[in-house]
């Protein structure tokens, strides 16, 4: 069973890796994608998206990366390029990154936002950087 689970998994995305399930960003599946419409701008002048994930484009962000949703407490159905930073919630940008990865993202992510509020960085230097990452 852990054999066709490892040859199912590498042929889609993800693999074990010591027993734990490792997901890969698959630029096909996950290019990104920025706030086109966005709900406000904040005051730093970033156009944000208000967070709008619904349940079924989790479940479909997990079939795309041949992970069953059962398992689906693996990984975060997170943001390529974070809201903070002008991502949209559209499936060409969520990806179902696994947790400890996530929270280190996070701390990226806080970081980016508040050099592109002090003005040391572009908001577009930063979404390449978050993208560089992965």
């Amino acid at each position: 069973m852990t054999y066709l689970w490892l040859v199912l998994a590498l042929a889609l995305q993800a693999s074990l890796v010591n027993g734990k399930l490792v997901v890969h960003r698959n630029v096909k599946l996950t290019p990104s994608d920025v706030c086109a419409k966005p709900d406000h701008i904040d005051p730093c002048g970033i156009p944000r998206c208000n967070r709008q994930v619904s349940e079924a484009t989790k479940r479909a962000v997990f079939k795309e990366y041949g992970i069953d949703y059962a398992k689906h407490e693996c990984c975060e159905v997170d943001h390529l390029i974070p809201l903070e930073l002008g991502g949209s919630n559209s499936i060409k940008n969520l990806w179902p990154e696994p947790w400890a990865e996530a929270h280190e993202k996070d701390k990226l992510e806080n970081s980016l936002n508040q050099r592109v509020c002090k003005k040391e960085t572009t908001l577009k230097d930063a979404q390449h950087a978050i993208l560089g990452a992965h």
